[in-house]
């Protein structure tokens, strides 16, 4: 740990878990009661001159960037074995901390579940906080009955199986038009049983396992629920035969609204495709949740595509891609799915505070 800007040690450690492999790897330093005190009295004795100096800050965070990209060696490997994202697409990464009562704390940025994300609130509530909330999402991605099978059924599924499908953006159902709906079924249940499944540290594989045990089990329940109700398992639907969280990756037909999968955040490698017929309807459908982090509409025509993504109730909605963000792009939900933005020009004056100074000649 690093407070004011020396490397403490903490008096105790806790395990920290590889999903690949099902077991600790490492463990890391656990902060006593009394050093999150030690820090915040830290950060508040150097607030003022720090928030002055326009120059100083540039250069700090241009340093702490590029130690980062230098580091990055070195980082990579342990957020595979923390996360079980494989390597390849672990670089870059970012770590976010939080906290919630101190009084020197003006600000909180928090990314995470709806459930963490309305406890940081209640938290946050008494001392009037200011938040900026990046919750959870279930993304529904529309298909248009003009839309090209194979080119989509291949951007859906990069944009839902990413890390495993435990990206808050991730596509989490897909709604297919009838004349459709047999094909891309197919095609994405074929992509499914082609995708290379394992260990992030070993070359080649494009998937790794799902983060935790009992997230695991949530997935294996969501699907569960689904079959339950009549839905078929197109590709995967089952653990995988090894140690470590791996589910293989999933596509399921026949499900309608109101299971549970489609609901619900599955936040895993099961991906739910629901037929339907009419479009004004079905927009309707996919805004009939309490989320609204982004969505996306496929179509042959960006125009008919657009006029529909604009009906969507989210926070980002995207034509033909799913999940394309950028530093200079905004990025919040709406509705359950978050408070306020980050990024872009919005997202830097949520950290900062109006002030109207108002002078006279004396």
């Amino acid at each position: 740990m690093t407070i004011d800007g020396v490397a403490v040690s903490g008096a105790t450690r806790f395990p920290v878990g590889d999903p690949a492999r099902g077991e600790p790897f490492g463990r890391a330093p656990e902060c006593s009661p009394g050093q999150p005190e030690e820090a915040m009295a830290a950060a508040a004795r150097v607030f003022g001159p720090w928030s002055l100096d326009e120059s100083h800050r540039r250069t700090v965070l241009v340093e702490a960037a590029d130690a980062l990209e230098e580091a990055a060696g070195e980082i990579a490997p342990v957020l595979t074995a923390e996360r079980g994202k494989p390597l390849a697409g672990a670089r870059g990464e970012e770590l976010w901390g939080w906290m919630t009562a101190h009084p020197a704390v003006r600000k909180i940025s928090f990314t995470g579940s709806v459930a963490t994300g309305k406890k940081v609130a209640a938290a946050a509530a008494p001392d009037l906080k200011r938040m900026t909330l990046e919750l959870g999402g279930n993304d529904p991605a529309i298909v248009l009955d003009d839309a090209d099978v194979d080119r989509v059924a291949d951007r859906l599924f990069a944009s839902a199986f990413a890390n495993c499908g435990q990206v808050c953006i991730a596509v989490k159902r897909v709604y297919a038009p009838e004349r459709l709906y047999g094909a891309l079924v197919d095609a994405l249940g074929e992509r499914a049983r082609t995708i290379r499944v394992g260990d992030g540290r070993e070359e080649g594989t494009e998937l790794g396992p799902i983060n935790n045990q009992p997230q695991m089990e949530r997935v294996l329940g969501l699907l569960g629920d689904a079959t339950a109700r009549g839905a078929r398992v197109v590709a995967g639907g089952r653990r995988l035969d090894r140690p470590g969280y791996f589910v293989e990756p999933t596509i399921v037909a026949g499900v309608e609204d109101g299971a549970r999968l489609v609901d619900e955040e599955q936040f895993g490698p099961v991906l739910p495709v629901v037929a339907y017929r009419d479009l004004d309807e079905v927009t309707v459908r996919a805004n009939d949740t309490h989320f609204g982090l982004g969505g996306s509409v496929w179509s042959a025509d960006t125009d008919r595509a657009e006029a529909v993504a604009r009906k969507l109730e989210c926070g980002t909605v995207w034509v033909n891609t799913h999940g394309a963000l950028a530093p200079e792009q905004p990025f919040g939900g709406v509705k359950w799915s978050g408070v306020g933005v980050e990024h872009g020009l919005p997202g830097l004056f949520g950290y900062t505070e109006m002030q109207v100074v108002h002078r006279l000649k004396g």
